[in-house]
């Protein structure tokens, strides 16, 4: 049968109200996210996974056929929300390429802070295997290529440098926002959460940290 557009009796420890079948997938994967993000893959039990559910076997099962599946499910919900929040801002046309940067740098911060547990499985990345090893690098690259373009039409626009790496440069400032959500200042939020550094970072990237006197080594070399 279709499960497509059925719904189902979700137990108490979700809603107490009938869910379509893609939404108690989608609440099964948020709780199992936070027993993958405290865990390793090869920790993490059926018998615990549906404790921290308060589901049975059973009702598991209907949902997802293994814990490899949930896994995976877990990673492309992550994946394809963080594209998602990117490409809307790649593709406004009412900011420019400096705008488009750092709104998307806050998208980035905003999903992290929302989904932090699924961010912390989307960053450890287990288990390894050959299938979902090249599934990651595909989202990799079509994030850093989403930074690609808009740092392209910068670059067109006479608003960056025409000599610079664009791969280089956005493959380092996704790098360097996806390292500071990963390791965070002791600072906190009132809540508790970490203070992520994203305006901070977007500049350092966007400004450089030398004084416009200095010459670095590399281009003394070329004058000479």
């Amino acid at each position: 049968m279709d499960k497509v557009g059925k719904s189902f009796l979700v137990p108490s420890s979700f809603s107490k109200r009938h869910l379509s079948f893609d939404e108690a997938r989608h609440h099964i994967i948020e709780r199992a996210a936070n027993l993958f993000a405290e865990r390793r893959y090869d920790q993490v039990t059926l018998d615990g996974l549906i404790r921290i559910l308060g589901i049975g076997k059973g009702t598991l099962y209907r949902y997802f056929t293994n814990k490899e599946e949930l896994y995976s499910q877990i990673l492309d919900l992550g994946h394809e929300q963080l594209l998602s929040l990117l490409r809307d801002v790649c593709d406004r046309t009412d900011i420019g390429p400096v705008e488009k940067l750092c709104e998307m740098a806050f998208s980035m911060a905003h999903f992290i802070r929302l989904h932090l547990d699924i961010f912390t499985v989307m960053a450890i990345e287990e288990p390894k295997d050959k299938c979902t090893s090249e599934k990651m690098i595909r989202y990799r690259k079509e994030r850093i290529g989403m930074v690609v373009n808009v740092v392209e039409q910068g670059r067109k626009m006479g608003i960056f440098r025409p000599n610079t790496d664009v791969w280089l440069f956005s493959q380092s400032l996704m790098g360097a926002l996806w390292a500071e959500a990963l390791f965070p200042s002791p600072s906190e939020e009132p809540d508790g959460r970490p203070i992520l550094r994203t305006q901070e970072i977007v500049s350092l990237f966007l400004e450089g940290i030398l004084v416009p006197t200095v010459v670095v080594l590399g281009e003394k070399r070329k004058q000479k």
